[in-house]
């Protein structure tokens, strides 16, 4: 077996870069009628029930008919629950035998079931051509069963062959496959019922499936149901629809219907809303107590509060229900602001529509804005019973508050973690007067930074810039970039106070392509640009790990450390 600790790499990698910068790059023609390369698992098919828990065996990772190979790197999957990889070595006679590579540490999970290795030729060795083991990976067993041994698709990622020219090798890859099962054929029972309101696909009933199979069944609700959330073996399992079972013993499926909920009883104002500059002092105007589906109502009172610094009222007019008029009392304040009305009717109320109670005028004292709150709301039936209800509130503004972020632009769409990300956040002032408010960038729901806008007029817009610093955040992960102007005390429409960029994705120190694991092509690239600087023919600005604005043994190093490393698959 073939191990190097970490001093070996840095060594082979110095090694590798100095040659690198006074070598010429060798052109290899290629052969007529080249045959096929191969590159496959050797044995291709292990199936051997005498191979129980404990065991062990060993696959070759290896090619046939290759020419001009200088780098190579394979990523091989495997069913983690049936095999654990205990080891990947270079055996004596691989392919770079006796030859000057960069070898590099195999990385193993046995979590998620993958192994990763690779070599790559020193700048100005020969290249191989011909037959040969890559690597050779040695799995225990852990149980029983089945799955393949198989190469990372699609071939070119996490998996390939490249020449001297850095250029793929076409290939035709072999997986291989693994089976201990014992031949003992065995199904399970899917039971699936449901309640009142909705069935489901396949029906309710019982259900024979093979061991392993992954069954999918849809609730379908009536025109009176909404489909509420699955039980499975008793246990309340989400509303995902459809929902996948894997039938590893017998289960039950039971899926929930509920009611959907009937319309209550609303008294609102009407209408909700009233937003106008031209309303200056002195103006005035009017809006309506409305009520609708209520069943058998004999008193309904409310208490309408508003600011009187805004807005007083002038005068109250009472509608007629199902041609009878109310008895009213009326207690009023207009300096606290507030308008106290009860409504008793002789004879019992149903109303299905939209039916106005009263309708109230007021006198515009001042530019501004205030709420026309409904408080201390009850309605009851002639056996004095409360009637249910909700209550919705009325607004009023002689103004337009109108923030909006027009515009989020970060300076790069990916950085490795701890570099600096520069945002600028644009927002304008599209209402009718001075504002002064705050602005957050934040990725996803973090917050990057609060800076403060001052009296930025109507029309006008300002950019700010924002440093985000990215030492904290996960790599791998793509995080959505916000601009946000915090609500107005009365702004109304705040659907475009916010504005979202788009993703800066996070890269794992070292995985210079952004395929998502740090690989032999990431090295290579890496040594390709060693002592270059901005400017230099070589220089590669992706390559500056550490960013210190010149390519050395820091960068290959934080490369290197990482091989096999990258984000989940």
């Amino acid at each position: 077996m073939y191990t190097k600790n970490r001093k070996v790499l840095v060594l082979s990698l110095i090694a590798m870069v100095l040659t690198a910068v006074t070598a010429t790059t060798r052109i290899v023609a290629p052969a007529f009628s080249a045959p096929t390369t191969q590159l496959l698992i050797i044995p291709n098919s292990i199936v051997n029930a005498s191979l129980a828990p404990g065991s062990t065996i060993i696959v070759n990772a290896s090619v046939t008919d290759v020419a001009d190979l200088t780098t190579w790197q394979v990523k091989i999957f495997y069913d983690p629950s049936i095999l654990n990889c205990t080891n990947a070595w270079y055996p004596t006679d691989h392919v770079f035998a006796g030859k000057g590579t960069v070898p590099v540490t195999p990385m193993i999970d046995n979590t998620i079931g993958y192994v990763s290795h690779g070599n790559t030729l020193s700048v100005g060795q020969t290249s191989f051509t011909g037959n040969g083991t890559l690597c050779q990976v040695e799995f225990q067993v852990l149980s029983r069963g089945n799955c393949s041994l198989q190469f990372s698709t699609p071939y070119g990622g996490s998996t390939f062959l490249w020449d001297s020219t850095d250029s793929l090798i076409s290939a035709t890859v072999k997986d291989g496959y693994f089976d201990n099962r014992e031949a003992v054929p065995i199904t399970y029972t899917l039971t699936i019922t449901s309640t009142a309101g909705g069935t489901t696909n396949p029906l309710p009933g019982p259900h024979q499936y093979a061991q392993g199979t992954v069954v999918q069944v849809t609730a379908t609700p009536d025109a009176t149901h909404i489909f509420d959330h699955w039980e499975l073996d008793g246990s309340n399992v989400g509303s995902a629809n459809p929902i996948s079972v894997t039938m590893n013993s017998d289960h039950t499926l039971n899926a929930v219907f509920t009611l959907l909920p009937a319309e209550g009883t609303k008294i609102y104002v009407d209408p909700p809303e009233i937003i106008d500059p031209t309303l200056g002092p002195s103006s005035s105007f009017s809006i309506n107590i409305t009520i609708n589906h209520v069943a058998n109502m004999h008193i309904c009172q409310f208490n309408l509060t508003y600011d009187p610094n805004i807005i007083s009222w002038m005068g109250i007019e009472l509608f007629r229900i199902q041609n009878q008029p109310p008895s009213p009392k009326v207690i009023s304040d207009d300096l606290a602001g507030y308008l106290w009305i009860k409504l008793t009717y002789a004879n019992p109320v149903t109303i299905v529509t939209q039916t106005g109670l009263a309708r109230i005028t007021f006198h515009v004292n001042a530019y501004g804005a205030t709420y026309l709150n409904l408080t201390d709301t009850q309605l009851t039936d002639f056996a004095g019973q409360p009637i249910t209800h909700t209550a919705v509130r009325g607004f009023f503004a002689t103004l337009i508050q109108d923030l909006a972020v027009t515009n989020v632009v970060p300076s790069r769409n990916w950085v490795y973690q701890g570099w600096l990300v520069y945002i600028n956040v644009t927002a304008r002032n599209l209402g009718n007067m001075n504002e002064s408010f705050d602005v957050n960038a934040t990725y996803d729901s973090s917050v990057i930074g609060t800076q403060h806008v001052t009296d930025l007029p109507p029309g006008v817009e300002t950019t700010l810039t924002f440093t985000w610093g990215t030492s904290s955040v996960t790599p791998c992960h793509n995080y959505t970039i916000n601009g946000e102007c915090v609500v107005l005390p009365f702004e109304q429409n705040t659907t475009n106070n916010v504005c979202t960029d788009g993703n800066v994705k996070v890269r794992f120190m070292g995985d210079i392509d952004g395929n998502g694991s740090v690989d032999m092509i990431d090295i290579r690239r890496v040594a390709k640009a060693f002592a270059s600087y901005p400017g230099h023919p070589r220089w590669d600005p992706d390559a500056d790990l550490d960013q210190s604005v010149f390519i050395d043994m820091k960068d290959i190093r934080l490369a290197a450390v990482n091989f096999g490393k990258g984000c989940t698959p």
